[in-house]
């Protein structure tokens, strides 16, 4: 499968996913642990597709975070953590970016904030 396919493919799945009610039942992880919290549930579902795959186009990435953020606040480990992505690279080539344009905001103020926590913004 090339990039375009998987940019395709990963599109596809990020509409049938906003476009899908929340399911009831159990979803698991890849690990095989399950989760009855539904927020847990919506995440894991998110990035259900990203599980297969190393390396993914940056605009595609981008739109997972920004998906997952828009869920609930999240915190830099809780997204490595989903996204299955080093905490450091991920703050740097993704986090910071989307917060300079406006597209990420932080729960406080200071950047270096030790509970720091991010959410999509409304603008």
């Amino acid at each position: 499968m090339d990039i375009e396919e998987l940019s395709k493919f990963i599109d596809e799945k990020l509409v049938s996913l906003i476009n899908k009610t929340d399911s009831k039942g159990v979803t698991s992880d890849s690990k095989g642990v399950t989760s009855e919290d539904p927020i847990e549930e919506k995440l894991l579902e998110i990035v259900a597709p990203l599980k297969i795959y190393k390396r993914i186009p940056r605009r595609v990435m981008e739109t997972f975070i920004l998906e997952l953020c828009s869920v609930c606040y999240l915190s830099l480990e809780k997204m490595s953590q989903l996204l299955q992505r080093d905490p450091k690279k991920l703050r740097d080539n993704f986090i910071t970016p989307l917060c300079r344009q406006g597209m990420l905001e932080r729960k406080y103020p200071e950047p270096n904030h030790p509970k720091q926590e991010y959410k999509t913004s409304d603008t």
